[in-house]
Formats: C-alpha cells, sequence, structure tokens
C-alpha cells in the first residue's frame, strides 16, 4: 500500500486491473509473485508466446499440470489489461495445447487429439469450450480406444476442480452427441465416404492437431474439402447458419451477441470458411489456422479486396478483444451489456468516456461485418 502512494505507475496499473478486469484481481491473491511483477512494472516487460509453453510439466501430477497453467493464464490476465496489443490468444492456445498434451502424455494415450472451432483457430479465449476429436490407427480394440478417452475427459473435467477454466466439447464430432468418442482411421474413412452429412464436413475445415499423428489431421482435411459447393450445398449451409442466428440469438440481442450476432465473430468465421469450401486451392484450405492470416489469404486470392479486409480484420480483433474484455469483467454472457454502469465500465475499457459512445462503434463495426459477409454470400451464389 506504501508503494502505491510513492508511486504513481504501481497506481496506475492497480486501478486499471482494479476497473477493467475485476475477475483477474483473485489471480493476484494466489500469485504473490504475480503481484509483485505488477507493483515493480516487471508484468509490462516484453514477453512472448513461448514463455506461457509448459510442456515440460506434462509428466507431473495433475495437480501440478494445473497448477502451472493456472499461473500461466493468470498472467495472461493481467499482462493483457495491461498490454492489450500482447497476442493473447496465441499464448492461450499455447497454455490450452499444453494441458491437453501434458493429460494425453500422462495416459500415454493411443489416439490422436484434434482441435476443431475456435479451438483449432486459435481464438479460445478466457472462457472457452475446447472443441476437440479423436482418432486412433487401426489397431487395438475399440472398447479401449473409448475407456482411455473417458479418462482423459475425466482428467479434464478434474483441471476444473483445480481452477482451470476449460471445459472439452466433443460435440463436433462425427454424429455429434450420438458418435463414438474415438474413431479408428478405418472407421473415419468409411464414414465420410458412406454416412457423413455436409454439416460435419463444414464443422471439420477447421482443425489442427494437438496431440499425436498428423496422418489424423491429413484425413480429416480431405474429408473436410471432398465436397464441391455447388449452389444446392451453399444454401444448404446457409440454412443452418440462419437457424443458428434464429434458435440460439433472441431478436432482443441480435445486434449484442458477440459470437452469434449480426456481423459478430460467427459472420467472419463462417465467410472465411465459406470460401475456402468454395476455392480450397486458392485459399490454400488447411494450412492455415489463425482467421487473421486466414483472411489475408483470402485477399491474396483475389477473394477479397483491401477494403473488405481491412473492415473484417479490424471487426475480428473488435470482436475476440470485446470477448475477453466482458470475461475480464466478471459478465458471464456474450453479451453486450444493456445497464448503463456496466455499459460505462466496458466502454472505459476500449477508451470511451460514455457506454453510448462505444455502442455506436461497436454497432458500426458490427454492421460493417455484415455487409461484407451478404455481399460476400452474393458472390459465392453467382
Amino acid at each position: 500500500y506504501e508503494s502505491l502512494l510513492v508511486n504513481k505507475d504501481s497506481l496506475r496499473r492497480v486501478e486499471r486491473i482494479a476497473v477493467a478486469s475485476p475477475a483477474a484481481i483473485d489471480s493476484c491473491v494466489r500469485d504473490v509473485g504475480l503481484t509483485e511483477a505488477i507493483l515493480s512494472g516487471e508484468i509490462e516487460e516484453d514477453l512472448d508466446c513461448e514463455s506461457f509453453d509448459f510442456k515440460s510439466v506434462g509428466e507431473g501430477s495433475l495437480a501440478e499440470i494445473a497448477a502451472a497453467a493456472r499461473r500461466c493464464i493468470d498472467r495472461l490476465k493481467i499482462k493483457w489489461t495491461l498490454a492489450p496489443d500482447f497476442p493473447v490468444w496465441d499464448a492461450l492456445s499455447r497454455v490450452y495445447d499444453g494441458l491437453v498434451g501434458s493429460v494425453a502424455n500422462r495416459l500415454n494415450a493411443g489416439f490422436d487429439v484434434l482441435a476443431l472451432g475456435s479451438y483449432a483457430n486459435q481464438s479460445a479465449g478466457f472462457v472457452s469450450d475446447l472443441d476437440l476429436m479423436f482418432l486412433a490407427e487401426d489397431s487395438g480394440p475399440e472398447s479401449a480406444h473409448e475407456k482411455q478417452a473417458q479418462a482423459f475427459l475425466g482428467e479434464m473435467r478434474e483441471l476444473r476442480s483445480f481452477g482451470i477454466p476449460v471445459n472439452c466439447d466433443l460435440r463436433l464430432r462425427p454424429e455429434g452427441r450420438h458418435g463414438m468418442l474415438v474413431r479408428t482411421y478405418e472407421g473415419f474413412s468409411a464414414y465420410e465416404l458412406g454416412a457423413m452429412d455436409l454439416w460435419e464436413r463444414f464443422a471439420l475445415g477447421e482443425c489442427r492437431t494437438v496431440w499425436g499423428s498428423s496422418r489424423a489431421f491429413e484425413l480429416v482435411v480431405k474429408a473436410a474439402y471432398a465436397l464441391p459447393i455447388t449452389p444446392e450445398r451453399l444454401q444448404e449451409l446457409l440454412a443452418m447458419k440462419k437457424r443458428i442466428e434464429t434458435e440460439r440469438v433472441t431478436v432482443k440481442y441480435r445486434t449484442r451477441n458477440v459470437k452469434l450476432g449480426v456481423g459478430g465473430l460467427s459472420d467472419i468465421e463462417w465467410f472465411v470458411h465459406l470460401h475456402e469450401m468454395r476455392y480450397p486451392t486458392a485459399t490454400e484450405a488447411g494450412t492455415l489456422h489463425r482467421l487473421d492470416d486466414r483472411l489475408r489469404q483470402l485477399a491474396r486470392a483475389r477473394l477479397i479486396n483491401a477494403v473488405e479486409l481491412d473492415a473484417l480484420s479490424e471487426g475480428l480483433r473488435h470482436l475476440l478483444t470485446l470477448r475477453e474484455r466482458l470475461a475480464l469483467l466478471g459478465l458471464t454472457t456474450d453479451i453486450v451489456p444493456e445497464n448503463p454502469d456496466r455499459l460505462d465500465r466496458l466502454a472505459w475499457t476500449f477508451g470511451f468516456e460514455r457506454g453510448n459512445e462505444f455502442l455506436a462503434k461497436h454497432e458500426h463495426i458490427t454492421s460493417a461485418v455484415r455487409l461484407i459477409f451478404l455481399e460476400g454470400i452474393e458472390r459465392l451464389r453467382a
């Protein structure tokens, strides 16, 4: 306390954390070293993403793995609050990969672990589900693979009791909730040839290897882009997106839902991936993971112009930042708050004095994203 009275920089850091990231204050209580780094300013020193890689803990106990991950996540919350240009999503991906790899290593997992969705495109945040899929070589009984997968999921759930805010979600795997937890390579290939739905191929298009063989990744990417996107198939996918928007987002929050609302993250993800499915060669589909890299590839392939690239890139940065700001403010949904006090506090974290000023900026960005999405769909239909 005395140091805050004489050190204005320390006071500035503490005040920003208290206002912008109240959900991160417990991190300082848990970690005295973190508090000291905040007061000294060390937390603002340059760090690269490799500073948050803890795969060397892979042979430790589950408690040791959790402690290493929690320390990384705690420091990332504070680091990003004070230095918002820090590549927090790249660093979080390293932490989550370390968690998944450490648990798989502990169990000597006989299957490959693949990331899907936002985890695959390396935009998973402080409070995100990790979308996963498991594939195994064509050896060993399926019951043994299933048992080991259950053990893996059990250990990942146990990490939550140690304060790690992650939840594994396997609903994007083939057949969704009704499918096996682990498929063999042969079984996956047979399913892809005979029964895979279009929505499943779409979901598999964002994929990367977290643990295991690259062979599994190759099989999944091949399946994801096996069918050309005809006008009929494009319409089928767009109908699914429309259904998601209407069933999972109330009309009241259509412009405030960061993920699924008008001009939200979903619009950018779908825009990018639909172009990849339509033009897999030009977009080098499956070779890039991060959304910003894939947007730039669309521009290189001349599928979008420079103005569209700038608007979509700005929208992506804004929406990802907004999602994390909401989480660190302790708000439990991906919805821009209506409460004036909460909106004003959120606005302050973006440098605005009043909530309505932030809201106008937010709606300007999301309207631009939505317009580009709709215009892009019309080009794909042509």
